[in-house]
């Protein structure tokens, strides 16, 4: 539900807000090419900051659901989420795939996708490394996905660590793709994430 609700607030920002703010820019730079010298340097700043505005809509968008995470599929989805990454951070990612089997359900993409970027977000605020490895694996039955960095890591057995790092939302999107997840983290030793999620479910 949660995800359904983010996939339509992101379509709604997309083909709303944000297609409403490129049309206003575009008005302004037409407006800027024949209006006076000093009204139209006006102009151009408004119309800058109408871009600026429509870009911080299109990230958030993305942030929300990406579109090829729905349309190309989850390897596709988190190369070009640590495309982007790296080129606004300055990070350097290794992204290594094998046997991730087509058409994965939509329920098990979405985990294994939201777990990475938890914590690629977190590689990026604490591990102060510019490195990580992201490694998505599929098996006979399961797909697993491990995140890891060589930065200077956390005491996983801190309460304070595992309430700030959101080590608690992604144990449970894990729980609800019935699958397992476990961090391995020690200070000054990096730390990996790792989560397994079963291709079909258990039937009783």
């Amino acid at each position: 539900m949660q995800e359904d609700e983010r996939q339509r607030v992101a379509r709604e920002l997309h083909d709303n807000l944000i297609q409403l703010l490129a049309g206003i820019g575009m008005d302004l730079g037409k407006a800027a090419d024949t209006a006076k010298p000093g009204l139209k340097k006006e102009l151009r700043a408004f119309q800058a900051r109408v871009v600026e505005t429509a870009e911080i809509g299109r990230r958030v968008a993305y942030e929300l659901h990406p579109s090829e995470l729905e349309d190309l599929g989850l390897e596709a989805a988190l190369r070009a989420y640590c495309e982007r990454l790296a080129k606004e951070q300055g990070f350097a990612f290794q992204v290594t795939s094998r046997n991730v089997p087509g058409g994965l359900p939509k329920e098990i993409a979405s985990c294994l996708y939201r777990v990475a970027q938890e914590s690629l977000h977190n590689i990026v605020k604490h591990a102060k490394t510019q490195r990580a490895a992201i490694t998505l694996e599929g098996g006979a039955d399961s797909i697993r996905l491990s995140v890891q960095d060589q930065g200077v890591g956390f005491s996983v057995r801190s309460q304070a660590a595992s309430s700030g790092l959101g080590i608690v939302s992604m144990r449970e999107r894990a729980q609800l793709a019935n699958g397992t997840f476990a961090i391995a983290s020690e200070p000054g030793h990096g730390t990996r994430v790792s989560v397994e999620v079963p291709l079909r479910r258990k039937t009783r």
